[in-house]
């Protein structure tokens, strides 16, 4: 592709009119027409990744690394659509959760608290009592 192409296909986005309509849902991909459709929601998106997985990678196995993280957004993506949420996106160690309604603030702070939670008090202990590296790194 050369810069041209990528100029045009820049300034025909830019100047596409958007075909608009409220939701009461949350959208999937199928619900949202990628040329010019919008869905517009009031939402609050809560986004969680696992923090020190970088470093966790670096001191343990890969599989102890994939397990954890596993346990992770497992847990994570449970707690979600236990607190109303929905996934909509996964990236490495990270989700994220869309929320609405008339508490879906709420709903998402209490989640992430839940979320916080399980990882110091479930994944975190049970990951050190199972798993060498994560024992003798003192992570």
């Amino acid at each position: 592709m050369n810069e041209e192409f990528l100029k045009d296909r820049v300034d025909t986005l830019f100047g596409t009119t958007f075909n608009e309509r409220d939701g009461r849902v949350v959208p999937t991909t199928a619900d949202v027409a990628l040329k010019d459709g919008a869905v517009k929601i009031d939402a609050t998106f809560l986004y969680a990744d696992l923090a020190g997985s970088a470093h966790l990678s670096s001191v343990c196995p890969w599989s102890t690394t994939a397990k954890i993280i596993r346990a992770f957004l497992d847990c994570s993506t449970r707690l979600i659509v236990k607190h109303g949420g929905a996934i909509r996106s996964f990236d490495g160690d990270r989700v994220m959760g869309v929320f609405i309604g008339d508490a879906k603030n709420s709903s998402a702070a209490i989640c992430g608290r839940e979320i916080h939670w399980t990882v110091r008090k479930i994944i975190s202990p049970k990951a050190r009592d199972k798993f060498n590296s994560i024992k003798n790194n003192y992570i």
